[in-house]
């Protein structure tokens, strides 16, 4: 069942670079057109627009030429969804809550978003490698979302590691895209580090994905048993305040290390605790184009 209501909620996004692509879109591209944004003058017989043809400009050109205003072409960009589906991204929350419906969700409100922006959206899964059975390609359509969260829920559950994260690159293309890693790094920081630098010829926004029900769903007094969703290795350990205060502790250093690596490739980190909120990811969009 998804956490959603029925109409998904739009995520505002938005990136400062010129996007590559040719197709209309809301994007300033590279290229001359109909766009909105002012680009400078040209003449009239490059430019074949009377409609644009700017007299002021006219009358001050030494070469008496007829100058026309030319704008940026708005066009689409693609936009791709990377799933971490390593073992630790099988963790079952409280209330029903795990990773997977998270990605579901958050691939529903970028497919509404896309179709809305015009722009492309696609979805690669990766643990060892990539998951081919879950790939699907970037396509414009509002449906996109519930093409992808079928393929989620009728998955085996995510297994193995991640190293596979730094072949998503080669399935993306060349043509620059904003792509979404979504992971809960639960790995060694230089394993991230080789990821985002993997994709730095794209613009990247980490999403890091975590449970509560992972660091603070603990038993105060007792024993419990731990085990490392990744290497499978178990630990039994006697639960009481004071380690409850170094677990949370730990979490926060990770938090920070985490941000620290990601702000080195241009963008900080977005993290989601449970469940996805469309505005705050909206709001952090807001922030990063100030």
């Amino acid at each position: 069942m998804s956490l959603l209501s029925s109409v998904p909620e739009l995520i505002h996004y938005y990136v400062k670079w010129r996007a590559n692509g040719f197709r209309a879109g809301a994007h300033v591209g590279r290229i001359a057109g109909s766009g909105s944004r002012f680009r400078g003058h040209g003449p009239l017989l490059d430019n074949p627009d009377p409609r644009r043809i700017d007299v002021r400009a006219t009358a001050r050109d030494p070469y008496r030429r007829l100058l026309v205003k030319m704008y940026q072409q708005n066009v689409s960009l693609p936009v791709w969804v990377v799933a971490d589906w390593s073992a630790s991204m099988a963790f079952q929350g409280g209330q029903g809550t795990n990773k997977m419906e998270v990605i579901a969700d958050l691939c529903e409100q970028l497919a509404w978003s896309t179709w809305r922006m015009a722009d492309r959206l696609g979805f690669i899964a990766c643990n060892d490698g990539i998951v081919r059975p879950l790939q699907v390609p970037a396509r414009c359509s509002r449906l996109q979302g519930s093409a992808i969260r079928q393929r989620l829920m009728q998955a085996p559950a995510p297994q193995g590691s991640a190293h596979g994260l730094a072949s998503a690159a080669a399935e993306i293309g060349r043509e620059r895209a904003l792509v979404f890693l979504v992971t809960d790094a639960h790995y060694p920081l230089p394993d991230l580090q080789h990821v985002l630098q993997s994709l730095s010829g794209h613009d990247v926004v980490p999403v890091v994905l975590w449970n509560s029900a992972e660091y603070s769903a603990l038993p105060r007094w007792g024993f419990a048993r731990f085990r490392d969703a990744e290497t499978r290795q178990e630990r039994l350990l006697w639960c009481r305040p004071r380690l409850q205060q170094k677990i949370n502790a730990a979490y926060e250093a990770r938090r920070q290390a985490i941000a620290a690596v990601c702000a080195q490739w241009g963008r900080l980190p977005f993290f989601i605790s449970d469940r996805l909120q469309a505005r705050a990811l909206t709001h952090y969009f807001m922030e990063s184009a100030r």
